[in-house]
């Protein structure tokens, strides 16, 4: 009888509500927005180094954590609370990064290390609405659609 790793369980039962696996993180950003995801919903796990059909491709384990842990502490708003564990399955580095509903308030992705504060009195012409909305449609943090 074949005994069936932990990590090979996660795998089987694919990509849903609460796991999701991402080959790489390439870009702090792009996983603040699925941290964020996970805590504003009912939490979930991350699997790192597993490619979207399931095919354990592995990890470099430390410039990973960097990057996960620069998402939570420089892009998510508040700060998300996370916990790492790391498997070694066929000789590969896999990541466990579980993210806990949020009971406080509700998460959101930082989208610049600065904020930008908007007051616009009632009146403004059109002419600054519309640059407003170009802005947003220009800018690839902005405009989900992608």
């Amino acid at each position: 009888m074949i005994k069936i790793s932990y990590i090979q369980k996660l795998i089987q039962q694919g990509e849903h509500q609460q796991l999701d696996f991402k080959f790489e993180v390439s870009d702090a950003r792009k996983i603040a927005r699925s941290m964020v995801a996970f805590a504003n919903t009912d939490g979930g796990t991350l699997l790192i180094g597993v490619k979207d059909n399931g095919a354990i491709a592995g990890v470099r384990s430390e410039e990973e954590i960097y990057m996960i842990d620069a998402a939570a502490t420089l892009y998510c708003k508040p700060e998300i609370k996370f916990s790492i564990k790391t498997w070694n399955e066929l000789g590969k580095n896999i990541l466990e990064v579980t993210i806990p509903k949020s009971l406080s308030t509700m998460q959101s992705v930082r989208l610049f290390r600065f904020s930008l504060n908007f007051v616009i009195p009632v009146g403004v012409s059109r002419e600054v609405k519309f640059t407003l909305t170009t802005f947003r449609e220009r800018s690839p943090y902005l405009n989900d659609s992608k």
